[in-house]
């Protein structure tokens, strides 16, 4: 047995073990499978592969994320029978599940019923089964999600309605038992969202449930507050998972360090809504932790795959927001525009201010005759103006994000009150992000705030390199 097998062999007895006792996630498996720096090819030894975690695409191995979750299936505690016994390394057995890249599209009472039996037709084992590692397919992590929160909040009824002792117990019981079940907590389940005029039938989609949950969760619950209150230090070092649960529910949370995060979670929940996750941003901000993260693992690999594939691996759910902000500004494209035709201008390009130099740069004034300081070339002074545009350049970032503008064409078309206006909106943040560190910042010369930048800058690249360097350790 070579090194490699070894090691794999000592990761899979670490796995079960941790699912048997700890019930570790399955990021953490996967985390620990980096440490030990297994190789993320498919294993040629059949004894040493689980059956379930094979898949019949490899479509999406580009993807680091995905590919350490499809070797590191795994199942909770809850998921097991009580009398199952604990299978041996040479004793594995096959389940059969769904295919990798399809998740059915049931009725509410055929999900209720296949969600906890087997099928008896197929003898496929029950959807409790299931993870969101185990699918390869956008389509069927969707469905997947969407079905897991309807079968969670019937169950939850049927428990609070004490129609059965715990969930173990569901799986145990006949099926004119379940379906006994499913009635009467189907029952009550609309009749909660009768304010809502609820027209759910037991035929009907799984979707067409998930909707009058979300409505009717808007409309009766309060949004939750996190357990603790974040220190501005706290907030720019954390992950986009941990950012992405806090973001919905956390409270009292610096404004003016979260650009960075404020960029990845944009795209994130736009994406949710986009996959038809959920209806709006607001309804994100009423769910429980443990629907949030599912929604994160579901659009996650979605997200990965939208950047160049020789970045995919470095973005993984325990990277850094600012780390993955930094890949999508430089994935940004540039907009479509005519190329510019430079107007030279005889002189000293001037010192100012960045509000000074904001006016000037979009508007110009009599010394170019008019044109934009955007536009312009000078004959002296020249490493003055390269200064400036990087200034002007994260300004512009500010404006973009921050929703003030849809182009920097628009800036250049703006009255000179308007201009001014957005750039007394955005400077706090632009202070914050590039140079907090300079005192005094609305007084100082571009060629000042220039400096801050490039000591901020390098700051953060070493925290970064320290990152790096912990995960691949």
């Amino acid at each position: 047995m070579d090194h490699c097998t070894e090691r794999r062999v000592l990761v899979k007895r670490q796995r079960r073990h941790a699912e048997t006792f700890n019930k570790l996630s399955s990021h953490t498996i996967a985390f620990m499978e980096t440490l030990l720096n297994l190789p993320q090819c498919e294993c040629q030894e059949a004894e040493l592969v689980d059956s379930d975690a094979v898949s019949d695409s490899t479509d999406d191995t580009s993807s680091t994320y995905e590919s350490l979750h499809l070797d590191s299936p795994y199942r909770h505690d809850d998921d097991l029978h009580l009398d199952s016994p604990i299978q041996q390394d040479d004793e594995e057995t096959q389940v059969q599940v769904s295919s990798n890249s399809i998740f059915p599209q049931l009725s509410c009472r055929q999900m209720w019923m296949s969600w906890y039996h087997e099928d008896p037709q197929s003898g496929a084992q029950p959807h409790c089964a299931l993870q969101v590692s185990d699918l390869d397919n956008d389509d069927a992590r969707r469905q997947w999600w969407i079905s897991k929160q309807f079968i969670s909040k019937l169950t939850e009824v049927a428990l609070q309605n004490d129609f059965i002792s715990s969930k173990k117990a569901l799986k145990k019981l006949s099926r004119r038992g379940l379906g006994s079940v499913f009635d009467r907590a189907f029952d009550v389940f609309t009749a909660e969202s009768g304010e809502n005029h609820c027209r759910l039938t037991p035929d009907s989609s799984c979707v067409e449930a998930l909707k009058w949950m979300t409505q009717t969760r808007m409309n009766l619950e309060p949004p939750q507050e996190a357990a603790r209150v974040l220190k501005d230090c706290e907030f720019p070092l954390l992950p986009c998972r941990e950012m992405w649960w806090l973001w919905f529910i956390g409270k009292d949370l610096p404004h003016v360090v979260m650009y960075d995060s404020r960029r990845v979670m944009k795209l994130l929940y736009e994406l949710a809504i986009k996959e038809k996750l959920v209806p709006s941003t607001d309804a994100l901000n009423f769910m429980p932790e443990e629907t949030l993260l599912d929604i994160f693992d579901v659009i996650f690999p979605i997200f990965v795959r939208s950047f160049k594939p020789e970045v995919q691996s470095a973005i993984r759910p325990d990277t850094l927001c600012r780390t993955v902000s930094n890949y999508i500004m430089r994935s940004k494209p540039r907009e479509n525009q005519e190329p510019f035709v430079y107007a030279q201008v005889a002189g000293d390009f001037p010192s100012g201010t960045a509000r000074e130099l904001w006016r000037l740069w979009f508007h110009g004034d009599e010394t170019s005759h008019g044109m934009p300081y955007r536009r312009t070339m000078w004959s002296r002074r020249h490493n003055y103006r390269t200064l400036t545009k990087h200034i002007m350049a994260k300004l512009e970032e500010c404006a973009m994000d921050a929703g003030l503008v849809h182009s920097i064409a628009e800036l250049e078309e703006m009255p000179k009150s308007a201009l001014m206006d957005i750039f007394d909106k955005i400077f706090d943040d632009f202070v914050a992000r590039n140079c907090p560190a300079c005192p005094d910042s609305a007084y100082k010369m571009c060629t000042t705030l220039y400096n801050y930048m490039l000591s901020h800058r390098k700051a953060h690249h070493d925290l970064d390199v320290q990152e790096s360097s912990i995960i691949s350790s």
